[in-house]
């Protein structure tokens, strides 16, 4: 969930302001909308991921962390976005 990092973010801001922390929901979750098409795999929402980071943002790299249904995303972020994935923590 997005509010697990709250502090954490909180506490890094407090380091370095220039930190930038992009959090998504993944669709059907937290603060989300439920995918518009039904069946989202996790493969599927590693690609919605790396569009929202690479097209939508206009990040050219970015670490990823995941924990439950997130760790098996940010497993495929990392092996569809190789370039881009500076890190991954699952």
């Amino acid at each position: 969930s997005v509010m697990e990092f709250r502090y954490f973010i909180q506490s890094m801001h407090k380091l370095n302001p220039n930190y930038e922390f992009i959090i998504p929901s993944l669709p059907g979750y937290g603060f989300s909308q439920a995918a518009q098409v039904s069946g989202m795999n996790p493969c599927q929402m590693a690609v919605v991921v790396q569009k929202l980071m690479t097209q939508s943002l206009h990040f050219d790299k970015f670490f990823v962390q995941g924990g439950d249904w997130g760790s098996v995303i940010a497993h495929y972020l990392a092996f569809i976005s190789p370039n881009e994935i500076l890190g991954t923590h699952i």
